[in-house]
């Protein structure tokens, strides 16, 4: 056999953001939809934080026009050339949650991934502030209960 099988190619996070986006990247029609919970997705983003590795993704190259489905839930402005055999769950938390898009649940319905919460008590002093300061750009949700107030951080804003 003398084909080529496999060929590494490197890309940046950027990248493979930027190829998703513009409908580069895609899923074939016979994979699952997105089924990872919150955790794993905070565990991802703990991972790449850390500089552990976080695996390999395997594309296939797309030879069909029609048999696929998109990552996240906009339309897109080309016809996936790479189809994601494995990491699908990866790059899609990854894509929804660095650029603020819902993505479609095992359920098939649309939800924005929620990434951190956190917890004060009311009369302390609020750290919205420092947040807005670390996470410019994110969608940033407050409760206020009787007792305990509750932050919920979000994708950003797009």
């Amino acid at each position: 056999m003398n084909g080529l099988l496999f060929k590494k190619v490197d890309y940046s996070v950027g990248g493979l953001l930027e190829n998703i986006d513009s409908g580069e990247i895609g899923l074939p029609d016979i994979q699952r939809p997105f089924v990872w919970d919150t955790t794993r997705v905070r565990d991802l983003f703990d991972s790449m934080y850390r500089g552990y590795p976080i695996g390999t993704l395997l594309f296939w190259e797309n030879g069909f026009p029609g048999e696929h489905r998109t990552i996240g839930t906009g339309p897109k402005k080309k016809v996936p050339r790479l189809l994601v055999v494995d990491g699908q769950q990866r790059l899609t938390a990854l894509y929804s949650v660095m650029k603020g898009v819902p993505i479609v649940d095992k359920n098939f319905r649309q939800r924005r991934l929620r990434i951190a919460s956190i917890r004060w008590k009311k009369n302390s002093r609020s750290p919205i502030h420092l947040l807005n300061e670390i996470l410019p750009g994110y969608l940033i949700s407050v409760s206020c209960g009787r007792k305990v107030s509750r932050c919920t951080i979000l994708s950003p804003v797009s």
